[in-house]
């Protein structure tokens, strides 16, 4: 599914136009990325967290060529599912 799918899927589901739903979506999408910019998590029950993970440089190795590389340090987002989440499939 992709987000138009999405739009139109819940739009038909709560009855909202589809216009208000994909705001609706993009606010939700823009608090997320706001939220773990400043450090924060989102925690939605029965659902899952949202998170910022740091992640340390570290030595690679190019596979193509064998020569080793630095990878710089970055912070990257997680999801991580709540256990309902995972025990519905």
């Amino acid at each position: 599914m992709n987000k138009k799918e999405l739009v139109a899927e819940l739009s038909n589901i709560t009855g909202i136009t589809q216009k208000d739903t994909e705001n609706v979506i993009n606010s939700f999408v823009n608090i997320v990325i706001d939220e773990l910019k400043k450090g924060e998590q989102i925690s939605i029950a029965g659902f899952g967290i949202f998170k910022k993970v740091d992640k340390l440089a570290r030595m690679g190795i190019n596979p193509s060529t064998g020569a080793k590389i630095d990878i710089a340090a970055k912070s990257v987002p997680k999801f991580v599912a709540a256990k309902v989440f995972k025990d519905s499939f």
